[in-house]
């Protein structure tokens, strides 16, 4: 049922999609949608991610709505990005109880 749904979508967002070079920090779920909130080693590795939650096909959409940070120039160790990705979930139509 639902809950299976919810735990694969979170299954999903922290562990399968999500590169190695990224740490999640929240995952806030607001109305139908979830917002991600997590660091990377630079911009394209957050854009990897949000791709990444897009082609698994379970969700409407995933984009990134910010970020920030010293990440995505060079390659230096200190490199570090914050990001925020907003997963739209599809709304199932069920009937009501």
């Amino acid at each position: 049922g639902n809950v299976d749904t919810l735990l694969t979508r979170l299954d999903i967002i922290t562990n399968q999609a999500k590169p190695d070079t990224v740490s999640l920090m929240a995952v806030a779920p607001s109305g139908n949608d979830l917002t991600v909130m997590g660091g990377a080693q630079s911009y394209a590795e957050a854009l990897r991610y949000a791709s990444n939650l897009r082609s698994y096909g379970v969700f409407e959409d995933a984009r990134t709505v910010q970020i920030q940070g010293s990440g995505g120039r060079e390659n230096s160790e200190e490199s570090f990005v914050n990001f925020q990705i907003k997963i739209t979930v599809p709304v199932e139509d069920e009937p009501e109880e």
